[in-house]
């Protein structure tokens, strides 16, 4: 039978996809379906950022936007791990507690206080030297304020709508360098995914790396309906499992 191209492998509500081979990693002793199901679109794309979007390191001031979301969970971790002093932003007291145990240093809460006028505050007016931002529009503006000369951007997500146009001209008065970096074109040759996806195994395995899950559905109508309410309504926190069997 000849499937469609929309059934293959993105097929996210169907119970059966076919999948190349060569997109497929064998999960090794100590990972189990659900940690695998859960850690391995975010995990990976977490784990090209902080090593090729930005290489992170040691002593740097590292600010990531919508720190307690899915990928912001992750690049928390790693951040903290290769020894950053990160800036989370959250929308609430519940959320920074997260973003805190994850190993942000630091939470500004963007509901209640400028984002670039606290990340000036806790680095002494100089920014940071690397942004990762998956909110957009929202953030935009304020990022070129918050980074340091020479800092990068990694602008990688929409939440709050895409970013503006913008003229190259904005980055030319710190030297900023400004990217859109895409997990897919990090993986692209089966070497490279399987390279990062045995190097994100090992992280979990080893408890190095934890991806949070919300909460379960069941793959039902109704458990799909709750899914996308929980998911619209900004309310989550990790990644939200959905139950075939």
């Amino acid at each position: 039978m000849i499937l469609p191209p929309d059934l293959l492998l993105h097929g996210g509500f169907a119970e059966y996809v076919a999948v190349p081979w060569k997109d497929v990693q064998v999960l090794p002793e100590g990972v189990d379906t659900r940690q695998g199901a859960v850690s391995l679109l975010q995990g990976l794309t977490a784990l090209t950022f902080v090593k090729e979007a930005y290489p992170v390191k040691k002593g740097e001031w590292i600010l990531i936007h919508a720190a307690a979301g899915g990928v912001g969970l992750l690049l928390v971790q790693l951040a903290s791990q290769f020894g950053a002093n990160v800036i989370g932003t959250t929308s609430s007291q519940v959320k920074a507690e997260i973003a805190k145990k994850a190993g942000a240093k630091h939470i500004i809460n963007y509901s209640e206080s400028s984002v670039p006028d606290e990340v000036l505050k806790l680095t002494e007016g100089r920014g940071v030297e690397a942004i990762f931002d998956g909110v957009g529009a929202s953030t935009w503006e304020g990022n070129f304020t918050s980074i340091r000369r020479k800092g990068t951007i990694a602008s990688f997500g929409n939440a709050s709508g895409v970013v503006p146009p913008f003229s190259v001209l904005k980055l030319g008065p710190k030297n900023i360098k400004v990217c859109r970096p895409v997990v897919n074109n990090y993986i692209t040759e089966p070497a490279e995914f399987h390279g990062y996806a045995t190097e994100l195994f090992d992280l979990i395995k080893n408890g190095k790396l934890e991806v949070a899950v919300h909460s379960e559905y069941p793959f039902t109508t109704e458990g799909m309906r709750q899914t996308h309410t929980d998911i619209t309504g900004r309310g989550t926190s990790g990644k939200l499992i959905v139950k075939i069997a």
